[in-house]
């Protein structure tokens, strides 16, 4: 079972772009899991996409009982396939 923690607040990503779309972002989740990170951001479909600039890394997955788009990341946080 995966332990989802609530994301700190701070720096992030390697790109600052990409942190300031992140700090925008309320309810971020963050899950640790075989040497990855999965970043889970709420989800809404009638809401903008959460980190549009990597919406082709996303995929749609449900977090106790809510709608979440979640990334995976590699040790220093950036995108996986």
């Amino acid at each position: 079972m995966e332990q989802w923690q609530t994301l700190s607040e701070g720096p992030f990503f390697r790109s600052a772009r990409l942190d300031c779309a992140l700090a925008r972002t309320r309810g971020a989740l963050l899950c640790r899991k075989d040497g990855e990170k999965l970043l889970a951001l709420p989800y809404a479909p009638d809401a903008p996409f959460p980190l549009a600039e990597l919406f082709c890394f996303a995929r749609v997955q449900e977090i106790s009982g809510r709608a979440y788009v979640v990334y995976r990341l590699d040790p220093q946080n950036s995108p996986i396939f």
